[in-house]
């Protein structure tokens, strides 16, 4: 990967200027950017900057390089960008980029308690991309965010990194990252302020998943020291080690 030209995009998107709180769910929004290839790819550099977390698809493959993708930054001070190889990933003719954008650190309400609810760099989560295709003629194209890339809600209602999220599958949206998609009566996206920080390749390792956990007892009881009137009782999953991870839970119903 140490060809891909770093050139990172300061020209931001957003869905909506509209911030989550407690009082008020603004859902998680889906974005995506259809691009026709009409000649033979030689090499194809893309760098995102998701504000605060990002995935990304190419073609309904997941590219994104490893959880809660950028990283946090302040970015009034740093923006983080990750850079991507697409060379083998993008073809001939119809392609779509796909996007889905999170909270993270850019709208924390859930740290009031830190005021990070009242951060100087607070948004609607946003995003700057740039691809650069270099065409086996040498000829060469450039797309970045702009308002031809189009948004709609996705089943993730509101998500905060302490209060977690309200995801309703009732309002899935089957293939909306897939090239086919009617995406005809999607919302354009509109330009968001560039955060002051300076641009930098993010160079954390990626967040991965390491191992699969089943828990070794599930029991019903008090997880809560209760010293109020509320009664902190739900059923406690104990996996037999303190870690962090993602809760993966069937159910009927």
């Amino acid at each position: 990967m140490d060809y891909i030209e770093t050139y990172y995009s300061k020209q931001f998107i957003a869905a909506t200027k509209e911030m989550c709180d407690f009082n008020k769910a603004v859902p998680s929004p889906y974005f995506r950017k259809k691009i026709n290839i009409e000649k033979p790819v030689l090499k194809a550099a893309f760098t995102i900057c998701g504000l605060g977390f990002y995935r990304f698809w190419v073609n309904g493959e997941e590219k994104t390089k490893g959880f809660l993708s950028p990283y946090m930054t302040n970015p009034d001070k740093i923006l983080d960008y990750d850079a991507y190889d697409l060379t083998s990933v993008l073809r001939q003719g119809a392609n779509v980029l796909a996007f889905q954008l999170g909270n993270g650190m850019q709208n924390a309400y859930g740290g009031y308690v830190w005021d990070f609810d009242k951060a100087s760099f607070r948004s609607a989560p946003k995003m700057a991309v740039s691809l650069t295709i270099t065409f086996a003629d040498g000829t060469v194209e450039n797309y970045q965010a702009d308002e031809s890339f189009v948004w709609a809600f996705s089943p993730i209602l509101r998500d905060d990194l302490r209060v977690g999220e309200l995801y309703d599958a009732n309002l899935d949206i089957v293939g909306w990252n897939e090239i086919d998609f009617d995406d005809s009566n999607w919302s354009k996206a509109i330009k968001a302020e560039t955060p002051k920080g300076e641009s930098v390749l993010c160079q954390v390792n990626p967040i991965k998943e390491l191992q699969v956990l089943k828990p070794l007892s599930i029991q019903f009881g008090k997880w809560k020291h209760d010293t109020s009137m509320v009664r902190h009782y739900g059923y406690i999953y104990d996996f037999g080690i303190n870690t962090t991870g993602v809760a993966k839970l069937k159910i009927r119903g």
